[in-house]
């Protein structure tokens, strides 16, 4: 998201594509939408050149030998969720010389997902948000926590108040 503009992409649900966060910003710069899901993203991927990875190059065999241990979705989910290596999400926000801020965040979603989830990550307000004015936030976490309040965009409402947080 580039916090100058407000100007956004997002993509979801893709598949064997290697830095989805490029994906996401070919859809803010080269389309009129904000997010594009599943085979529409690929097909746009492919449309704009972005090659595609097989997807034994996105699994480590440490991941096919948990998806195996928890092939059960509530008990792969819940222990997941409780452990401190369960989440994968990576955020990144930004600021250059001018003052212009951004943020990007990306993930692989929770193991044993039901098939269609979406997490926060793609979600503007959620899963980051960046305006010049107030500052960029990206977050990771438990995704359904994070929708149900918008965190990011709830984050930068509080620094607009003057609110103070408390770690």
């Amino acid at each position: 998201m580039d916090g100058r503009t407000l100007a956004s992409g997002a993509v979801s649900c893709v598949k064997n594509i290697a830095n989805p966060v490029s994906l996401a910003r070919a859809v803010m710069e080269k389309t009129a939408h904000i997010m594009l899901t599943g085979r529409g993203a690929n097909m746009f991927a492919e449309s704009i050149g972005i090659v595609t990875v097989p997807t034994e190059t996105l699994v480590t065999e440490y991941e096919m030998k948990e998806w195996e241990k928890h092939k059960n979705y509530v008990t792969g989910v819940m222990e997941d969720f409780n452990s401190q290596w369960a989440h994968d999400t990576v955020g990144a926000v930004a600021v250059d010389c001018a003052g212009n801020v951004a943020c990007a965040t990306s993930t692989g979603g929770i193991r044993n997902k039901m098939v269609g989830r979406v997490g926060d990550s793609p979600i503007i307000g959620s899963g980051g948000y960046a305006d010049n004015f107030t500052g960029a936030v990206s977050c990771t976490g438990h995704g359904e926590s994070i929708l149900k309040v918008t965190l990011a965009r709830l984050i930068l409402s509080h620094i607009e108040q003057g609110k103070i947080p408390c770690f």
